[in-house]
């Protein structure tokens, strides 16, 4: 290939370039071939099927979401101008088809982290009724969660942390109405003493005074835990920072709410003489608790043992459960990377991907099958033929034979393809896929890398390797990349 700025206008220009000289003759380059026009040498192909179309060969685009951009708002948009162009602009046969698409797992994702909140709310709400037994103190408790979430959100807002399942699937709302519940309880107790008497709001304030620091210190302590979390970087930190950063903020909401909003308003609630609620039931189940106590102080050597046995035991779980970097998200497809026989040419890896989604397709609960062959144009995927990235489309799962899960539909695929000479499979999902790139530049949640300049003896020690790992149980979907 010869790129270059210059006076080359036509073939024949090109052709009377001198490449040599054999005793003052000149060897034009015309003299060595024929020249003619090519095209790009084909290094990779992209195969579609689903049930409507089959295509061995195809165009692939991607649309990437800048930073710090509304997923759902960008949808939309390219969801109207990916219309616009197959009503308007493009040519008879020539259609644009979204295959993989955010807009179902960002809805599932916004649907579960609303009914995740919802069911706290309600929860914390009746749990409080019961135990408290009071309901006015009950729902006063209770306001410390929208007021605290909203103060959160704002806090959010101000430091650029989205709202997701990442950062708010994990907050707890028992820890958030914690200080509230100690304020509203030091309040009924100061009631509870004065039955027949005016609260007045230094009593009410001298009493507060009492617990607010122990509140405070409380609160500390808890996002003190989550200090490690703020230290982590690169993709640790997109992963689990946010959650720590939401669960502080919904904590200083609390906390505000608990020291300056609760003992106001209780003391408009509970000013007046009045007779408090006693829990019949919970008195008794205090009163079993303190013989219990009783019993324990009477024999600490028992207790002592127990739990020396307990933190043994917490010990060597600990040390034999299994451990995952994140727990399985299911994202509502399936992502295969596939690695064929090392050296074929691009028909037959065309050949191949063409049996590969014929395989796949006969599967009821599978949509689509999208096949990435060998090296994209842009360069970003250095694949040779001999490697695929296949996007497998599934059906939403109440559309499912009952009692089939994604495991066994994934078990089956696998003994699909372990039945196909020259395929090596392995099962991931799109997402978590470009994570696990991302962390260590190889599709796995475990890699091994060798290094050296010899290709021939780091081969034969990755196949040692890959040897070993075999035998570790419950290791699956094992190859050399």
């Amino acid at each position: 290939m010869v790129r270059g700025i210059g006076q080359i206008s036509s073939l024949e220009d090109l052709g009377m370039i001198v490449v040599s000289s054999e005793k003052g003759v000149p060897i034009f380059l015309s003299d060595l071939g024929k020249l003619k026009y090519g095209n790009l040498e084909c290094k990779g192909v992209f195969g579609y099927s689903d049930r409507t179309r089959e295509y061995s060969e195809s165009i692939q685009g991607i649309v990437l979401l800048l930073k710090h951009e509304n997923p759902s708002r960008v949808l939309d948009g390219i969801r109207s101008a990916v219309d616009e162009l197959n009503q308007d602009i493009l040519p008879d046969g020539v259609r644009i088809h979204a295959f993989l698409d955010r807009t179902e797992l960002v809805e599932t994702t916004l649907h579960t982290v609303s009914r995740t909140l919802l069911e706290g709310m309600a929860s914390a709400i009746v749990i409080l009724i019961i135990f408290l037994g009071n309901w006015r103190g009950a729902l006063l408790v209770a306001v410390t969660i929208p007021l605290s979430m909203l103060i959160a959100f704002i806090l959010m807002h101000l430091t650029d942390i989205p709202a997701n399942l990442l950062s708010l699937g994990a907050v707890d709302f028992g820890i958030i109405v914690d200080g509230a519940i100690v304020m509203m309880e030091t309040i009924l107790k100061k009631r509870e003493d004065h039955e027949g008497e005016y609260l007045t709001e230094l009593s009410i304030a001298e009493r507060v005074a009492l617990v607010a620091r122990l509140i405070i210190f409380a609160t500390i302590i808890i996002i003190t835990a989550y200090l490690p979390l703020f230290a982590f970087e690169r993709v640790e930190r997109k992963l689990f920072t946010p959650m720590a950063f939401t669960i502080s903020y919904a904590l200083i909401g609390a906390l505000l709410v608990a020291v300056l909003l609760i003992p106001g308003i209780g003391h408009a609630l509970y000013r007046k003489p009045q007779k408090i609620y006693h829990n019949k039931w919970l008195e008794k189940l205090t009163a079993a608790y303190a013989k219990v106590v009783n019993r324990i102080v009477l024999k600490p050597k028992k207790i002592v043992l127990t739990v020396v046995a307990v933190f043994v035991g917490a010990v060597i779980l600990s040390i034999t459960v299994g451990k995952d970097f994140l727990p399985e998200l299911d994202e509502g497809s399936i992502w295969l990377q596939v690695n064929l026989p090392p050296g074929i040419s691009v028909e037959k890896s065309k050949e191949m991907s063409d049996t590969l989604c014929m395989r796949t397709m006969k599967y009821p609960e599978v949509t689509y099958v999208a096949v990435q062959a060998g090296r994209n144009d842009d360069g970003t995927d250095p694949f040779t033929p001999s490697h695929f990235e296949v996007s497998v489309g599934i059906k939403p799962y109440k559309e499912w034979p009952r009692g089939k899960t994604k495991a066994d539909l994934i078990e089956e695929l696998a003994e699909e393809y372990a039945s196909m000479p020259g395929y090596t499979v392995g099962f991931s999902q799109p997402m978590i896929d470009g994570v696990m790139d991302k962390i260590s530049g190889a599709h796995s949640e475990l890699v091994v890398k060798v290094y050296g300049n010899n290709f021939k003896e780091t081969r034969r020690i990755a196949e040692d390797v890959l040897n070993t790992l075999r035998e570790v149980k419950g290791s699956v979907d094992l190859d050399i990349d």
